[in-house]
């Protein structure tokens, strides 16, 4: 799929005729989501999206499909850790998706993103509040088992878990679960996206055995995706931590050591969650 990507972005980028600005915007953007699902890290992604942006932007195409891509953009800035960035780029995208009559459905996922990305900084309260706003978009523009469902609910779950809203939480992540798995094959990586929120919340409620076993679930199918990196090294850390409450110090020792080394490498030191992986392989929360 990405070398006909490529073709097709090098004829659209000059030819066209008419049509010429949107299908040059249409395929800078599906050329960068080919890329992220192979290479989720790879820098190509931001400036593909960015070209893409600017063409709609100075040819006044669709406003919310323009909206989506900033999204998209903003999504990828996240998974990269450049937070500072992606909050701006995604803030563009709920004004350009509230500047339209109607929002898009698409508008949750911008909610979710923004979530997020304030949760990860340490605002737990304004990514509750954006979670459930989120949601709230979701439900009244999708059917109630939609797909496009699961992604915003373990989000909102992750954020009410790390506000201290363990009981809710848990059930949010739970229905996120169950979401996943009705739409995603046995060891997709999406189901990650609960089950580390889920093996926090087990852990923080003390029942051990079951955030080990959500952990080592989430473990066992990102050993498969090693481009994951973020969820890789957030998997080893809470695993590290579930170990640690329960004594087995020789275990945890080196999955803390593998978190930080690859939070590390992958986003910096100065990236939230490196700083945490650091504090927790001296012995912090």
């Amino acid at each position: 799929a990405e070398p006909l990507a490529r073709t097709a972005l090098a004829y659209f980028r000059t030819n066209g005729g008419d049509d010429g600005p949107e299908l040059h915007m249409i395929t800078a953007s599906d050329l960068a989501t080919v890329i992220a699902g192979q290479r989720p890290l790879d820098p190509e992604i931001v400036a593909l999206y960015r070209e893409s942006i600017a063409v709609a932007d100075e040819h006044h195409l669709n406003p919310a499909g323009t909206g989506v891509v900033v999204n998209n953009l903003g999504s990828t800035l996240v998974n990269v850790g450049r937070l500072d960035e992606a909050e701006s780029t995604l803030r563009d995208a709920l004004r350009r998706m509230d500047a339209l009559p109607a929002p898009p459905p698409e508008k949750s996922y911008v909610l979710a993103n923004l979530s997020r990305v304030l949760r990860v900084r340490g605002n737990s309260a304004e990514a509750v509040r954006l979670g459930a706003a989120s949601i709230d978009h979701a439900t009244r523009s999708y059917p109630p088992d939609h797909p496009f469902l699961a992604a915003p609910t373990a989000l909102f779950g992750r954020a009410l878990v790390a506000n201290g809203e363990l009981d809710r939480g848990r059930l949010v992540l739970t229905d996120a679960l169950r979401r996943f798995r009705l739409i995603r094959a046995k060891q997709h990586p999406d189901l990650t996206r609960a089950l580390i929120g889920l093996g926090i919340v087990h852990r923080l409620e003390g029942h051990l055995a079951e955030s080990e076993r959500a952990l080592r679930e989430s473990r066992d199918i990102l050993a498969s995706h090693p481009n994951l990196k973020e969820p890789r090294a957030e998997t080893a850390g809470e695993l590290g931590m579930t170990l640690r409450a329960l004594g087995r110090l020789a275990e945890a020792g080196p999955l803390l050591q593998e978190s930080y080394d690859a939070y590390r490498a992958a986003f910096g030191d100065t990236y939230p969650p490196t700083k945490q992986a650091l504090a927790r392989l001296h012995g912090g929360p």
